[in-house]
């Protein structure tokens, strides 16, 4: 499991979204100055928000995640589930502020979440709740569920919010279809 996990192993589709300005602001942030260095320094550790704005963005070896997960864990004795709130929430934040709900097509926007069977898929679980507490109308396409309580409990949670959930994963330009609960679907209009 990896606590810095944000959207690796979550897979989000924002509907509506300009990928153009994502690409942009991706390629900016690779070409721009780590936010722990010198510039950071120069101004007293608080760092300048223009430097911060073009900051590179460093990513963690599966080693790094892992050590940073134990210490979490043992040292400052963190559960699973809290870390998964940290990190769904984080991931919810970070998808706001790249598309605030003014800036997109549709009201409100829709946004797929797709979730994988591990803790990352948790992670999706928890962030879709928030898209919906945040204004967004997120769907979830979660295709292998873990028999595990805690997952059982974010399924659970998401339902009660009547955030739908997919019996399949949507087609590219197709709908999207609903799992119904007596195993038959509905169909909804694609994002």
């Amino acid at each position: 499991m990896s606590s810095l996990r944000s959207l690796l192993g979550l897979g989000l589709l924002v509907a509506g979204s300009r990928l153009s300005r994502v690409t942009a602001q991706a390629d900016a942030c690779r070409a721009g100055p780590s936010w722990w260095g010198p510039q950071r320094l120069m101004s007293g550790g608080r760092g300048d928000p223009e430097v911060m704005a073009s900051t590179a963005v460093k990513y963690l070896s599966q080693e790094e995640a892992q050590a940073v997960d134990e210490e979490l864990f043992n040292e400052y004795q963190f559960s699973v589930d809290q870390l998964m709130e940290l990190a769904g929430l984080s991931c919810a934040t970070a998808i706001a502020k790249a598309y605030p709900p003014t800036s997109m097509s549709r009201s409100p926007p829709t946004v797929l979440v797709i979730c994988g069977p591990g803790n990352n898929g948790g992670d999706g679980l928890v962030c879709a709740r928030h898209l919906k507490l945040f204004g967004y109308q997120p769907t979830i396409y979660y295709p292998k569920r873990p028999n595990k309580p805690l997952f059982t409990g974010l399924v659970t949670q998401c339902q009660k919010m009547d955030i739908p959930f997919l019996g399949e994963m949507p087609p590219e330009g197709g709908t999207w279809r609903r799992a119904a609960p007596q195993g038959s679907s509905r169909t909804c209009s694609s994002p």
